[in-house]
């Protein structure tokens, strides 16, 4: 049997720190409705459904214009839209809710 070690450290960011924790979690919250809505959009007026690699390539050019969303790692944004399409997943297979917008206080 293989024995598994995990660490555990806790961090004690200082308020420069914090902040822009806080900003790069706005940011995220910020596209993950954005992508969503156009989801959205883009099936009500058009009735298409865009794949999760299409909406990560046009997010990537729009990280490129936009200087607050760029600075998010790309990883980060891609996981954003995992985010969103596991939401999407969980309403069509196991009956869930439809995804909502993400709310300031709620987004973690």
């Amino acid at each position: 049997m293989k024995q598994i070690k995990t660490y555990h450290f806790k961090l004690n960011p200082t308020r420069a720190q914090e902040q822009t924790f806080a900003q790069w979690l706005g940011s995220c919250r910020y596209v993950y409705n954005l992508c969503l809505d156009y989801k959205k959009q883009l099936y009500t007026s058009h009735k298409i459904s865009i794949n999760k690699n299409d909406i990560q390539k046009e997010l990537s050019a729009i990280a490129k214009e936009i200087a607050w969303i760029g600075c998010i790692h790309s990883q980060t944004l891609q996981e954003v839209t995992d985010r969103l399409f596991k939401t999407y997943e969980g309403f069509f297979k196991q009956g869930k809710g439809f995804p909502k917008f993400a709310k300031r206080n709620q987004y973690q």
